[in-house]
């Protein structure tokens, strides 16, 4: 009775979670992607998956479910293994750790030369930036939301007058982008996470750097805690 009433929540999740990505204008593999995506963040899928049975409860050919697995798997969300199956990989502590240690040390550098070169204009770029996060933060949508918030780190980078920085930021946010929507997965995770971004913006709109650096040590520790995430043993 329990695996059939697990099966039976995977297929109601999976079916809402992909008629709203296709409702949002996401072409039908980009939708089964984006559905696969949101439930391992949020742990709907269970520990594996098989193409046949994701194909049968979207009512989608084998294609476009194969080609989604497959980009799971370069972000390294699933582990595919012979007869179409698949593990699920979770974030484990020491990915978060060595995480937290990285985006610590820039994010807070990129503040503290915000606060000393940035003008009003990339000052209302970051409460643009929340404004749409907050939004998508109270549709329950984990992954607009983390561009958004993503784009609120990238413009205090590229508002810092640095252009190596800036660079090595931006690209950093990009191959983060998966671990960040797994941090803000976590169940309340993503109301404080506003929290914690509202509060970096008034300490720079403040232009204060002490501040402003307590929080973002603070937001980046809450955020990738390592004592949050799985540890695996093949990690």
């Amino acid at each position: 009775m329990k695996q059939m009433t697990d099966e039976n929540r995977l297929s109601e999740f999976l079916k809402q979670a992909y008629q709203h990505q296709l409702e949002d204008s996401a072409s039908m593999k980009e939708a089964v992607y984006l559905a696969l995506k949101e439930g391992i963040l949020t742990d709907q899928l269970g520990s594996e998956i098989t193409e046949n049975q994701i194909s049968s409860i979207l009512d989608v050919s084998r294609t476009p479910v194969r080609e989604a697995m497959h980009k799971l798997s370069t972000d390294g969300l699933l582990e595919i293994s012979h007869g179409r199956k698949a593990k699920i990989i979770e974030l484990s502590r020491k990915d978060a750790a060595d995480i937290a240690l990285v985006l610590r040390t820039l994010h807070v550098l990129a503040a503290e030369l915000f606060i000393d070169n940035a003008n009003e204009n990339d000052i209302r770029k970051l409460e643009e930036s929340m404004v749409l996060a907050s939004f998508y933060c109270e549709q329950n949508d984990i992954h607009k939301m983390a561009g958004f918030l993503t784009e609120f780190h990238a413009t205090t980078a590229i508002g810092s007058g640095n252009k190596w920085l800036a660079d090595t930021v931006v690209r950093l946010l990009s191959y983060t982008t998966l671990h960040r929507e797994y941090a803000l997965s976590r169940t309340g995770r993503s109301k404080i996470s506003i929290k914690e971004h509202m509060d970096i913006l008034e300490a720079i709109r403040t232009r204060n750097k002490v501040r402003a650096r307590e929080l973002l040590n603070h937001h980046v520790d809450s955020a990738f805690d390592p004592c949050k995430f799985q540890t695996k043993a093949n990690y």
